[in-house]
């Protein structure tokens, strides 16, 4: 019997927290929870390359803000939210950048950004649009069957994360088969489709009447239901476009929970399949003989040697950078030395200012560029895992902000300079004190921080290791019992998945 998604969602929750290698599982299942518990709705455009997603993004929203073109466009995926208008780039090494609309297409456009080269992971925008206001996301994905594989990928990926879906078709084209098998790949995850077919404008009634005809039985076919809602369109005249909006404005205040129920358990179901086969990967891994298992670890311990060397060559980098700057600031100090002291003191204090805001502004940025260096050695780390032994290695990837920042003033480190001092040598060194008193401590803090997080990373992988594959001989005993907890897990997963 069939029960509802929050009550599985919360089952899958509280089964899968005590596992390590179903935690990417188990914070999906907790997604699900709080997006029930949230009322949260996601709705994406999806479709093959240049069917006009993005303009009819635009014409949605009646705001020209995403690029559109003759070739395909968009590179990444775009949640599009209510609010005034602003934009946060997310890039996979989990630093969340700001951008003004205007530069937004050098990270979504693909001419600019070619396979998504920037490794950016998503970007999400906020409109004022009154489309919106009901509190729904709102997301143009990239197209698939392009040459840009990349962009295939990322919208496979996304469409796990919708709920209802734009599935658009075009009148220049019909429904072949990258779209087919699109679609039935989507409706595994979304429960509420609507189908818009563009570009209408462009031939007359008699042939628009006739492909729609085509497709909608080809439709239902492919969704398995007795008909299907077509929506003709012109996302470049506007023509349709209103009909398709108050649609699904109409859904999402009427029909919100039922859609977000039954896209839930098609989520859960594929949470649960997917840890019960990583768990029967995990069971194959504890049989990996023992030569085999050791050039594995071999391979893995070489990786973490690697990561281990990056981190110090981060380290000398930062200690190189802080030297450097005592070194530039001492050269710029040396242009006032035939220059009375008296006049050309509180010139020199204002460079030494200048030089300790330069340290500061480096400092808050370079420890979020350690932070990303950490979480690109975490993703490391887990292909690595997967590759050796098909365990999802779990890590949290924290986002980053690099905007924002501000420190006040500085003066505090010049307060111990002697205000008696008539000569420039003195002055100069004084002031030179101060410069390598305050990068050397940075330079040490910094340093000292990606050196013990890349030892602490490594040494935990090498623990996990030992303690949840015991390949060694004297523990085998946990080794069964652990096989025994997870097999045990499989049988209650079973039953979960029984009653969606």
């Amino acid at each position: 019997m069939s029960r509802p998604a929050l009550e599985i969602a919360n089952t899958a929750v509280e089964l899968l927290e005590p596992f390590e290698i179903c935690q990417k599982e188990f914070l999906k299942a907790k997604e699900i929870v709080e997006k029930i518990n949230n009322r949260d709705i996601t709705i994406s455009v999806i479709g093959q390359f240049k069917r006009g997603k993005s303009t009819l993004v635009n014409a949605i929203l009646e705001d020209d803000i995403l690029p559109v073109g003759i070739v395909p466009v968009t590179a990444v995926v775009t949640e599009i939210k209510y609010g005034e208008k602003s934009a946060e780039i997310r890039f996979h090494n989990g630093i969340v950048k700001e951008a003004p609309f205007e530069d937004l297409h050098m990270y979504i456009n693909e001419q600019e950004n070619p396979n998504n080269q920037m490794a950016v992971k998503e970007v999400t925008m906020f409109a004022p649009a009154e489309f919106l206001k009901e509190g729904l996301t709102f997301v143009d994905t990239p197209g698939v069957g392009s040459i840009h594989q990349n962009n295939t990928d990322a919208a496979y990926a996304y469409v796990k994360e919708s709920d209802a879906c734009i599935f658009m078709l075009s009148v220049d084209s019909p429904i072949n088969q990258i779209e087919i098998d699109f679609l039935r790949n989507a409706k595994q995850f979304a429960s509420k489709f609507y189908f818009a077919v563009n570009k209408i404008d462009v031939i007359d009634e008699a042939d628009l009447e006739a492909y729609l005809a085509y497709c909608e039985k080809l439709l239902c076919d492919i969704m398995d239901v007795e008909s299907v809602h077509m929506f003709p369109v012109s996302a470049k005249t506007g023509f349709g476009v209103e009909e398709l909006k108050t649609n699904i404005i109409r859904d999402c205040r009427n029909s919100i929970m039922e859609i977000i129920e039954e896209s839930s358990k098609k989520k859960l179901a594929d949470i649960i399949d997917s840890c019960m086969s990583h768990i029967k990967l995990y069971s194959k891994a504890c049989q990996i003989p023992m030569d085999e298992a050791e050039i594995k670890f071999r391979d893995i311990n070489e990786t973490l040697d690697d990561i281990l060397d990056s981190a110090k060559g981060e380290a000398r980098e930062i200690n190189k950078k802080a030297s450097q700057l005592s070194q530039d600031m001492l050269s710029e100090l040396d242009e006032f030395k035939n220059i009375d002291l008296s006049m050309s003191k509180a010139l020199m204090i204002e460079i030494c200012k200048k030089y300790l805001i330069s340290l500061k502004t480096w400092s808050f940025i370079k420890t979020n560029e350690i932070d990303a260096k950490i979480n690109e050695y975490k993703n490391l780390i887990s292909r690595e895992v997967k590759d050796a032994f098909y365990i999802d290695y779990h890590y949290d990837i924290p986002e980053l902000s690099m905007d924002g920042f501000g420190f006040g003033a500085v003066g505090d480190e010049l307060e111990k300079i002697d205000a008696s001092i008539d000569n420039f040598e003195d002055m100069k060194e004084a002031l030179i004190d101060v410069i390598r008193q305050a990068s050397g401590d940075k330079a040490e803090e910094l340093s000292s921080k990606i050196l013990k997080e890349a030892k602490e990373l490594c040494q935990e992988l090498k623990d996990s290791l030992n303690e949840i594959l015991m390949y060694r001989e004297e523990n085998a005993l946990i080794v069964v019992k652990r096989v025994e907890a997870l097999n045990a897990l499989v049988r209650h997963l079973r039953s979960l998945r029984v009653k969606i």
